[in-house]
Formats: structure tokens, C-alpha cells, sequence
């Protein structure tokens, strides 16, 4: 194992418990949207009042969707240039996911936008396990209860917003990184 694959798996490690430690800060402070309760935000002067650390993270170019002329995902990932490399070796992930045209069937997300290049990212197969499908998973499923706890769908910015937090949190493990 590589210097970078020790260093990615470190960080992954560190970020899988930090996403469980938070899971269960977040679900002890849940509600039920009829039992209502003092608002008690933390002051915003101070960002880690709510008893969460706040990681220092490095923010590059906001998520966004590209016009895709194709719905095969994989080849308009391999078709970038900027992913040439990585086509073969990358799990491809959706940076904001398939699953939200069927869990809000009113977004107005086309399937040209959800799988163009642009909001597609690859995750090294060997990272795959612990960022794709448990660190990234588990991001995406605290957003989708937020949601449904409130009573509404997100919107197309929403989720990109929430897709660019996740870039800015995973984006040096993506190949290509992408922060």
C-alpha cells in the first residue's frame, strides 16, 4: 500500500467515525415535527457551540450539473478528459444522487443534468467501502431526513449545495481529486 492509500485510509477512518459521532449527536437531538421546542441554535460567532468540531475543509468550485447528451453515466465520466484516467479504475458516484428524481418526483432534475460529467465524481476502488457507501451514504442520509422531518422536498440548489459540502469534505479522495 502506497504512502497515499496509508494517508487515504487514515483520513477515511477519521471521517467514517467523526460521520458516526455526529449521527448519534444529530438523532439524540431529533424531534417529531409536531413536539416543537425552543429554537437553541448555537450562537453563529461560534461555530463548534453545538459540541460538533467543525473540520477545516478546502473549498473549490461548487457542485453543479452539466447538459449531458447521453444517460450512460460511465462512458460520459470516461468521455471527460479530465477523468481519462480514472475512468477504468473509479467507481462512478453521483455527487448529488440518482435516487433524488425518485424520492422528489417533482425536482426539476433532467436525466441529461443527473448524469452528466459534471456531476459525476470516481472514488478509488479500494476507498470505495468506507467513503462511497458508508461516509458519503450517511451524509446523504442525514439531508434526506432533514427533509422529510420538515415536510418538504429540497430544492435542485439545495442539492447541489449539500453535493458541494460533500466534495469539500471528500473531494482530495476522489480520482480525480477534485479539492
Amino acid at each position: 500500500m502506497g504512502d497515499r492509500s496509508r494517508l487515504q485510509a487514515k483520513r477515511l477512518r477519521e471521517i467514517v467515525e467523526e460521520t458516526r459521532r455526529r449521527d448519534e449527536i444529530l438523532a439524540s437531538r431529533q424531534r417529531r415535527p409536531d413536539r416543537p421546542r425552543r429554537h437553541d441554535a448555537p450562537d453563529p460567532a461560534t461555530p463548534s457551540a453545538d459540541g460538533l468540531d467543525v473540520p477545516e475543509v478546502h473549498r473549490g468550485r461548487p457542485a453543479e450539473f452539466g447538459d449531458g447528451d447521453s444517460v450512460d453515466y460511465r462512458n460520459n465520466f470516461a468521455d471527460d478528459p479530465d477523468n481519462a484516467d480514472a475512468a477504468a479504475s473509479s467507481v462512478i458516484h453521483h455527487a448529488v444522487e440518482q435516487q433524488v428524481r425518485r424520492r422528489y418526483p417533482g425536482i426539476d432534475i433532467t436525466p441529461g443534468q443527473m448524469h452528466s460529467s459534471e456531476n459525476l465524481r470516481g472514488i478509488p476502488r479500494d476507498v470505495n467501502g468506507p467513503l462511497h457507501l458508508s461516509g458519503i451514504r450517511r451524509m446523504w442520509n442525514q439531508f434526506y431526513n432533514h427533509y422529510d422531518r420538515i415536510g418538504r422536498a429540497p430544492t435542485s440548489q439545495e442539492l447541489l449545495d449539500y453535493a458541494t459540502l460533500i466534495d469539500d469534505a471528500f473531494g482530495d479522495l476522489f480520482d480525480p481529486p477534485i479539492r
